[in-house]
């Protein structure tokens, strides 16, 4: 899917500035996209939106965080928080734990097959769509570093990914 020329990607996600990059966290209904929002929210990390993420291509390859969406009362609204970034990390959500996080690795492939899910936009019922529109997320999800990651009702996890954003590699405890 194009606009203006530039690749734009639609995303169920939410997202928040961790270490200076956008990092994307996706999953399914009920993985706790929202929840992380809050526990980012309460160690005074920016947080972008927790619905739906506008991620551009630019000239350079790199993929921007151009916008966010936030749901209020039901409702869809551009998140006024927000400011461009560079995406540095694809997040999926896999499941909660009783205690502590784990931070697994994700090839490009598993990416791909994991967060083809979370792209949001009408025309799925028409196969060119559905193949310009894999096309380019695969091309999102092998150009930006992605992880899996389990956690637990509190914000330990955020070190460890923003170690990675950073360019270190925690793969949590």
């Amino acid at each position: 899917m194009t606009a203006h020329g530039k690749n734009i990607l639609f995303q169920h996600a939410s997202a928040a500035e961790l270490a200076g990059g956008a990092v994307l966290f996706t999953g399914n209904s009920g993985a706790g996209k929202t929840t992380v929002m809050r526990l980012i929210a309460q160690t005074g990390r920016r947080v972008f939106g927790d619905e739906l993420a506008v991620c551009t291509r630019e000239a350079d390859g790199s993929w921007l965080l151009a916008a966010m969406g936030s749901t209020r009362d039901g409702e869809l609204e551009r998140a006024t928080n927000h400011v461009p970034r560079p995406v540095a990390l694809i997040v999926h959500l896999r499941r909660h734990l009783d205690i502590g996080f784990a931070i697994h690795p994700c090839p490009p492939m598993e990416s791909v097959v994991l967060g083809y899910q979370s792209i949001m936009a009408t025309g799925q019922h028409d196969p060119a769509v559905r193949a310009s529109r894999f096309r380019t997320f695969s091309d999102f999800a092998r150009s930006v570093p992605s992880v899996i990651l389990d956690f637990s009702l509190n914000a330990d996890f955020l070190p460890a990914l923003e170690k990675r954003v950073a360019g270190g590699q925690d793969h949590g405890n």
